[in-house]
Parts: C-alpha cells; structure tokens; sequence
C-alpha cells in the first residue's frame, strides 16, 4: 500500500551526548581551564604575602624547583591596604593544572603546619616552618583552622572540577511517522453459529458518538496539525466509534510526543558519529513507547459487549439475519481490530556544540517575591498582642509609654496637700469666769478617692493673765499633745500622724475633736493631707492601660490592612503573567546563572569601569543616553565600545533559543531552605518547579560558526584568545563545524524536506564520514585561496590527494562547484553507481537537510473493524 504523506507526522527531538577526554591523551594537559583556576585561586582566600611562603615550601620539600609559573597567583591575594582590581583568569591559563593541584595540596600543608606551631609553641629559632610530607590531600586530624578547611575545600572541588570534560554535542534529530497500510489486529469479538442456525445481529448507531469523532478529527488533528510539529507534533489523537453489530465496539488510537525532546546516550570520544548508534537505540525505544502505550491505552478505553436475539427487533433497530446454511458444520463470525503500519524513520538534520555546566538556585530571584509574601502572609495572620502589663505603668513611666503609642493620657491623681481647717477659738472667756473644759469638734470631708495621708496641729493656747495654773489640750483619740509650757502660754506644731496615725488612712466624713481647760486664749488649726486610694491609682493605670492598648491595636490593624493591600497586590503581580512571560522570565534567570557561575565569581554584569560612565542621577532608570549627545569622550567611548562587543559575543554565541536546561530537587539546596522551597506554590505548574528548583544542569548550545572562539573564551578565560594547535576543544569544535556544514542550519519547516541522506549500512555510513574528511579539506582550501577548487581542477586539488579517492563502493565521488543548492555540491551514487535509487542504490549527498540513520515500523490501532468466517486459530491474533 502506498504511504499517505498528508498524513505523516514530525515529532522533534535531540540527543545530547556528552564527550570523555581520555587522561591518556597527552592533548588533555592543553586544557587551560583559566575559569576553574580562577575560583580556586579565589577560593583560597590567600593572605598578602602567602604564595611566596607557600612557594618556598614547596621548594624545601620538593625536587622538582619549576615553581615560577606559580608566581601569577600573588595577583590573587587578598589586598589589605589598597584596592587591586581584580585579576582576569586568561592570567593562569597557561599554568598546567598539576601545577594548580600541588599548590593547593601546599597551601593545605603549610596553613596546617601553622596551625600546629602557633599550638605546640615550638617555631624553630630561624623561623622556618618545619616540613610536613604526606602522600594524600585529606585533612589532618583535629582540623580546627577555618582556613585550612578553606583550602582543603576548594582544592577538593576543583580536584573534581578538573575530571569533567564539559563539552558535548547535541543532535538535533526528528521523528518522522508515516502511515504505510493496514493490517488485521487482534480478535474483539466472535458470534458462534451451530448448523443451520439463525441469529439476529443488532446493528446501532449513536449519532452523539459519530458527533464527537467528527469533533475529534476537526479540532485535534486538522485545526492541530500547524502547530503539532513546533510544539507536539501529535502522530493521532484518540478517536471514538460505537458500532453495535450486535455488539458495542470502543476503538480508538493516540501516539503523542513532545517538542523539544532531549534523549541523553552514553558517552562519545571525539567522533561526532559515534553516538549515532545510541541515539538510534534512545530513538527506537521512545518510538515504540509512543506507539505501545497508545495501543495499551485504546485496550484500556474499549467497551466490548456481544449481543445475539433469536427474535426480529423492534422497527428502530437495524437487524441483520445472519445463518448458517450447512446442516452438519457450526459456522463462527470474528471480528478483528485494524492495525495501521507506520513507517518511522530517524533523521538527524543538525549538531551543536554543547557547554555543559551546573547552577544552584536558578529561582533565586523570582522566589524574593514569594519570600516577601509568605513574610506578608505570616503578619497578616499573626493575631494581635499587646506586651505591656498593667503593672508596667507608673508616673514615671506613662508619658514616654503615651509618646510610644501616640495617645493621650490622663495624668495620675494627684495628693493635696496642707488643707487647713480650725483657727482662733471664741467663746472661752477669762479664766476666772470659767475654769472648766470646753469642747470643739472640726469636720472633716476626705475628697472621693482619697484617704488621710497626715496630720499637723499647729496650736497656741494661754490665759490672759498668765495664771499659773494648769492647762489641758487633749485630742480625743490621740490625746495630750506635748509642748505645753509653764510659762502661761504655750506654741507648739505636733505631727499627729506619726506617732499614733491619728486619722491616717481614713476616708468620707471624719471629725476632730479636742477639749481645752484653764485656756482664756486659744488658736488651733489643723493642716491636712490626702493621697490617693490604692484603687484610685489602679483605676488610673488600667485607664492609662486601656488608651495604650486601644490605640496600638488601631495601629496594629491600620498596619495589617495596608500589609494586607500591599500582600493583594503582590500576589496579583506574581499571578498575573500569561504563560509566555513566565517561561521567559524563567529562561532569563537560567541565562544569568549561567553566565554566573561560567565566568567565575568575579565575573562582573556591569563592571565599575562601565558603570562609572553612566551619569549617577539616572544610574537607576536607564536613562544615560537619551539625550542628544552620547556624553563620553574617547576613552570611555571605547571602555563602552568593548564591554558592548562582549554583551553581544556571549549573546551570539549561546544558542540561547535553543537553551536546555533540568531542575533537580529542593534538596540541592541549603537545609534552612527545604521547609520554604519545597512548599512554594504558583498556579502555573512549570513556574513551581522552576522555584522548588534547589539545583539545575543548564546544557548551553552553541551557535554554529562560534564553537572555536567560545571554546578559546571558556577555556583561556579572555575575550578574544585563541586556542593552540592540538587542543582538544579546537579538534571538537572543528568537527562539530564541518558535520554542521553540510546539514539544513536551523530548525525544520512544517513541510520539511524530504530529501535526506541514508546512512542506514556500514557503507553508507562510512562514505558519509570520508565525505565529511572531504568537506574538512575543502575548507582549509578555501581559507588558503580564497574559493573553492573548480568543477575542472576537481578534488585533485586538495591537499591530501588520498581523500579524493573513490567512495566505499568504488565508484569516483561527483563533485561540482558552484553547486545548484550550496557552494559546491558533493556525492556519492549509492551501490549502483546511478542517479536516485533506494535502499543501498540511494545517494549520499552534502546538501541534503538531514541524515537517515534508522528505520523502523510500528502499528497502532485504527477505528476500522474486519469481519471473517472461520478463522483458523492459528492465524488468530
């Protein structure tokens, strides 16, 4: 049956294959690393003066004296009286990593040996720090020194660092499926007959069935089928039919993919080829899980049942009369499944160079949000409370607690003092008259809220003609009060209160009573004090209390609404991004981590030198160069010129379109973190993983045509170096540039093209890979004339002729320049030496968009059902 080519479908994917360099390879001591030297450098925290002590040792210690490249570390040093701008990495490429390692293990055994003297206080007379030999780097016992764990970690980290090889390549491959017929499936139902017997097979149609399916097929596969080949690429969404032959039949089939799928094989020397073989493995295997789970699917979702009527329906049903005519043999109608055979085939149409590299928090900066508004959340919902105690409020204390609060106060009640009742008394008469007593009484109102606090009498009594005779002043209930004379007259102030408390403490109404005897002349006066009720000040205080906690509770909730608004509003901006924007701020974050942590930790966005030229009033708007004039003269013209030309190399040169990168677990990330991170929630699902996130490997792809200078940046640590001859990241970059040649340069169109190269046999494969030797030289070719050689000078003017020779079937390799598609145009006619052909007879060609490198079938279920008498059990699925 011949394929339905409307009908295929794409699904993208890649194959990322990481690269081992062999320590064997005497090419690997040319890596220069100048980024990891830098952070360990850095990470030693090495003190002023510290390399050439650290040299020395390692002089007194070892045979081996070629310890001045290591000289260039005393940039590294931490400054103490001046500030040193920071070394460039590009300054230790050239410094082997052996050379790196031995320094660390020294600084470890120096610092220790420090460590050690300062403890024993047993420094040598000379001041030489005795010499401490060991065969391994771990940490000595007792490690107490910070510093040396400093160094000990470091030299650890970059121990590991410098084992990875983190370039790799990834290929960009697709999946194309093809219907390529229909086959019979497996038995769904049998309806046995005996001998001539008759049965009825109901026959129903559901119209809100066959509505759906047509609603299936509309809107799934036709209005689908655009944007399924740069997003899903969909090979068949389920379809349903019911069919009711007296039976119900559910079929249906789905084969789903995702675009952008990365498949990761095992790891490649530095042949680009040599993960073909994985990649066809991955391929195969995700292929035949798509297909097997969509088949597994349709059995989960069929409803079989079997119906037999041994009478005619009723008028709306559609009845068909089935017999069996024999009178001697039984007779057996089944039903199968129809299977539709796809042709998949596996086309790689592109390669990248890949920078592999690993970042903590990738979230960081989107989760400050969410850390200010779980901050919000908690505050909202703290209940309020008010600290202070009753108790806590005193007349020393309650004007600085009202000025706290805000509010005012009452003031304490306040004592009165030296209220004065009494004073000259009449009606005694002369002392002859009358010699007997006489009594006053004084009333006395206590003010609501106070008690008697003290008394005083101030009193003066005496007779007119100074008769010598006895006086008497008596207070009743405190009784004669001292200071009366002899002298007929007597003056006297007496404390009342202290000793006998008369009256003290009392309250309402009190009076004072007191008796004179042998007085003609008398003037009594009583002065008096009130203080405060104890109930009075606690009245007071829980007052004072109850303003103070009422306007801190107004506060406090005037605080918590504006916190409330401000935590509305919060979440309203972080929920509020479509989709889109949120996948780009996601990719943003993964593209400044990733420049973090590939240039090293002193690695500036905007260096001082740059920031310094824009003017300090619109440094925080972005707006320096708005106006008519740039405002720099010619010095920072060119600090601005090369910062910028670096921006747009690191931008050009990472594919970051094509950025891949994988979020790994909440755990990576510190353990005061898990408890907030892993509870994280957003309404998108992909922005909560991206901010559980603790850790994410970022695999950068590399713009074709940049693999050589990215590769001398990473590596040199300068902008603008080159890699030397041999090294193995130029060999990488080379090859990955000369297979990315002769491949289509960017992601497939819908209708992609269905030309492509076979490299399915031994020998299709390696007259790809000498055809790729050819693609090289001719190359170099042209970068020593200026052009490609000629139709008429032919491959007989490369410079190895050997590469000319025939292709693996011995046939001559055409060769035309200028070509019809490219610049030249190079093949090989297959086995029969011919023009088009297929299977081993197909042409291998450079300008093809794509290489075929595997080819396989698969089946899924259809919709159909076919129907046979007897099938022999044998040939039953």
């Amino acid at each position: 049956m011949a394929e339905i080519t409307n009908s295929d479908r794409v699904l993208l994917k890649a194959t990322y294959t990481p690269i081992t360099l062999p320590q064997s390879n005497p090419r690997v001591g040319n890596l220069g690393r100048a980024g990891e030297k830098a952070m360990f450098a850095n990470s030693l925290q090495l003190a002023p003066g510290e390399v050439r002590q650290t040299l020395d040792h390692m002089m007194r210690n070892s045979a081996n004296d070629a310890t001045e490249p290591l000289s260039v570390l005393q940039a590294f040093e931490q400054a103490t009286d001046r500030v040193a701008p920071k070394p460039e990495p590009a300054r230790l490429a050239g410094v082997p990593v052996s050379a790196i390692q031995a320094f660390g293990a020294a600084v470890i055994e120096l610092r220790t040996a420090q460590r050690q003297s300062v403890s024993t206080v047993n420094t040598n007379p000379d001041g030489v720090v005795p010499s401490i030999k060991s065969a391994t780097v771990s940490p000595p016992s007792g490690l107490v020194d910070l510093r040396v764990i400093i160094a000990h970690n470091a030299l650890t980290t970059f121990n590991n660092s410098v084992q990875i090889s983190p370039i790799g390549m990834l290929h960009l491959e697709r999946i194309e499926m093809a219907p390529a017929g229909i086959e019979r499936g497996e038995l769904i139902a049998t309806i046995p007959l005996a001998p001539q017997e008759t049965t009825n097979v109901v026959h129903k149609e559901w119209a809100t069935t066959s509505e759906e399916f047509s609603s299936i097929v509309t809107d799934s596969l036709e209005n689908y089928s655009e944007k399924g080949v740069t997003e899903k690429s969909e090979l068949a969404d389920a379809t349903n039919s019911e069919t009711k032959h007296s039976s119900q039949i559910s079929l249906g089939a789905t084969v789903s993919g995702s675009y952008g799928t990365v498949s990761f094989s095992t790891n490649a020397s530095l042949g680009v080829n040599d993960s073909n073989d994985q990649s066809q493995q991955v391929s195969r295997k995700q292929a035949s899980e798509i297909t097997s789970k969509a088949a597994a699917r349709v059995r989960k979702e069929r409803k079989v049942t079997i119906e037999t009527q041994a009478t005619v329906g009723k008028e709306d049903t559609s009845v068909r009369t089935i017999t069996n005519p024999s009178s001697t043999d039984s007779m057996r109608i089944d039903y199968y499944s129809m299977m539709r055979k796809w042709r998949v085939r596996l086309l790689q149409y592109g390669i990248r160079m890949t920078y592999d590299i690993a970042v903590p928090e990738p979230g960081a900066t989107l989760r400050e949000s969410h850390a200010f508004l779980a901050y919000l959340d908690a505050k909202t919902s703290t209940p309020f409370s008010f600290p202070l105690l009753v108790s806590d409020i005193n007349e020393s204390s309650y004007l600085n607690l009202a000025s706290q609060y805000g509010v005012s106060v009452a003031p304490p009640p306040q004592p009165i003092v030296n209220q004065r009742i009494g004073g000259a008394v009449q009606g005694l008469g002369k002392l002859g008259d009358d010699e007997g007593w006489h009594f006053f009484e004084l009333s006395v109102d206590v003010p609501d809220g106070y008690r008697i606090s003290a008394i005083w009498l101030d009193a003066m009594i005496g007779n007119v003609d100074n008769d010598p005779v006895a006086r008497n002043f008596i207070v009743f209930g405190y009784g004669q009060p001292p200071g009366l004379g002899t002298n007929g007259k007597a003056a006297f102030i007496e404390n009342l209160s202290s000793a006998g408390g008369f009256l003290i403490n009392r309250t309402g109404h009190q009076k004072i009573v007191y008796f004179l005897q042998n007085v003609d002349a008398a003037a009594v006066t009583f002065s008096i004090d009130f203080a405060p009720l104890d109930a009075s000040m606690d009245q007071w205080r829980f007052g004072v209390w109850q303003a103070l906690h009422d306007a801190a509770r107004d506060a406090y909730y005037t605080s918590i609404q504006a916190l409330a608004s401000q935590r509305d509003a919060l979440r309203k901006r972080i929920e509020g991004p479509d989709t889109l924007t949120l996948r780009q701020e996601e990719r943003i974050e993964v593209m400044k981590g990733a420049l973090r942590w590939l240039l090293g930790p002193d690695f500036d966005f905007m260096p001082d030198s740059v920031t310094a030229l824009f003017p300090p009033p619109v440094q925080s708007g972005g707006l320096a160069f708005t106006g008519n004039k740039l405002g720099l003269d010619s010095s920072g013209w060119m600090a601005m010129f090369r910062y910028q030309e670096m921006v747009k190399f690191l931008q050009q040169a990472i594919e970051w379109e094509n950025l891949l990168y994988f979020l790994y677990p909440y755990f990576w990330d510190v353990p005061p973190a898990w408890d907030f991170v892993r509870t994280l929630e957003h309404p998108d699902s992909e922005r909560q993983k991206f901010l559980r996130a603790g850790s994410a490997r970022i695999v950068l792809t590399i713009r074709p045509g940049f693999e050589q200078a990215f590769t001398a940046f990473v590596d040199q640590g300068a902008f603008g170096a080159i890699l030397p001859p041999g090294h193995p990241y130029l060999t990488i970059g080379q090859e990955v540039q000369a297979y990315d040649k002769t491949n289509y340069p960017g992601i497939p169109p819908a209708n992609a093209d269905s030309d492509f190269r076979p490299l399915l046999s031994t020998l299709q494969r390696k007259s790809w890979l000498d055809m790729q030797a050819i693609i090289s030289a001719l190359e170099d070719y042209k970068t020593a004339n200026g052009s490609y050689p000629s139709t008429v000078q032919g491959l007989a003017a490369l410079a190895n002729p050997s590469l000319a020779a025939a292709d693996p079937w011995g046939n001559a390799w055409i060769y035309k320049c200028p070509g019809v598609f490219t610049d030249y145009e190079l093949s090989s006619l297959g086995a029969d030496n011919k023009s088009g052909g297929e299977g081993l007879d197909a042409d291998i060609t450079s300008w093809a968009p794509s290489s075929l490198i595997a080819e396989w079938f698969e089946y899924t279920p259809s919709k159909g059902v076919d129907i046979q008498l007897n099938t022999a059990p044998a040939l039953m699925a």
